[in-house]
């Protein structure tokens, strides 16, 4: 197929190569042999009048053109998949589906499992793959490869409908045996205790409770390191330790755990909470029904 001088078949081929940056594994990803892929380039290389990839030592780089050309060849792929996909009404009765959702696990517990609890019900066939906040999260949202994210926005990216869903207040959580505190905390004893202490990031570098925080410098006796939030009660069942969650969370646990929700010491801003898609998923059905449900359930 060809769109005026452009052959459509190097589409293709031109996404892998300015996704991996590399012919050998843009063959690989597309199953073709690495002198096709290499033919493919050069006939790019001539349409576009740029190297594309650019010798770099005994690698290849994308030129400031090529790096141009990844959104609008992103989209236009993501756009012609969904027009030569035949759309039949969508009924959550009988549809089967699976979607792609990034979250914090600690929006897991307190909003997707009551999520899948609904859809168990009433939608049998649709299934949800979740999986963590990712450090690749933009190319997943940009590349149409996830269907949803859902966080606070130091996760979202630039052109992409966003929807903000709730607030949520930081608290903390202690035994409910335990006898240092009460409903609240006073700040010295706060700091006194042992804390659960969660980072998230797979390079374990962004330290979720510096938010929780609120920003400030207080200097805690963390006993506890762990790299999700779900971790945290049992470190804190059976101890005098403390940890901070949200709210949302914390009623979770205590629902499930003897655990005791305590007022902070200090005033925290609220974090709010969105959900983000690819923008060319906003006139799909079943996706507008899945954001419809999601809102349900926080409703709920």
């Amino acid at each position: 197929m060809r769109l005026g001088h452009f052959d459509m078949n190097l589409l293709l081929a031109l996404d892998a190569l300015l996704d991996t940056e590399s012919v050998t594994l843009a063959a690989q990803r597309l199953n073709m042999g690495q002198s096709a892929m290499s033919s493919a380039l050069g006939r790019l290389r001539d349409h576009f009048g740029d190297e594309l990839l650019a010798k770099s030592g005994r690698s290849l780089d994308l030129t400031p053109f090529a790096i141009s050309l990844k959104g609008p060849v992103q989209d236009a792929l993501i756009a012609v998949r969904q027009a030569v996909t035949v759309r039949q009404p969508f009924d959550p009765a009988s549809a089967q589906r699976g979607f792609e959702i990034r979250a914090s696990d600690y929006l897991v517990s307190s909003l997707l499992t009551k999520l899948m609890q609904q859809l168990a019900q009433e939608a049998p066939g649709i299934n949800l793959s979740i999986a963590d906040l990712s450090d690749d999260l933009a190319e997943e949202v940009n590349r149409g490869k996830i269907d949803l994210v859902i966080g606070n926005e130091d996760y979202l990216v630039e052109n992409h409908p966003r929807e903000f869903l709730y607030r949520d207040e930081s608290v903390a959580v202690v035994d409910s045996a335990n006898p240092l505190v009460g409903s609240s905390v006073d700040l010295p004893t706060f700091l006194a205790m042992e804390h659960v202490a969660v980072r998230i990031g797979t390079a374990q570098t962004r330290q979720h409770e510096a938010w929780l925080l609120g920003g400030r410098e207080l200097k805690r006796r963390i006993a506890v390191t762990v790299s999700r939030f779900n971790a945290l009660p049992q470190f804190i069942v059976g101890s005098h330790r403390i940890g901070m969650t949200h709210r949302r969370h914390a009623e979770w646990w205590s629902r499930h755990f003897p655990l005791r929700i305590v007022t902070l010491p200090f005033e925290v801003t609220p974090i709010g909470v969105h959900m983000q898609w690819n923008r060319n998923f906003d006139q799909d059905p079943a996706h507008a029904w899945l954001r419809d449900k999601i809102r349900g359930a926080i409703a709920g």
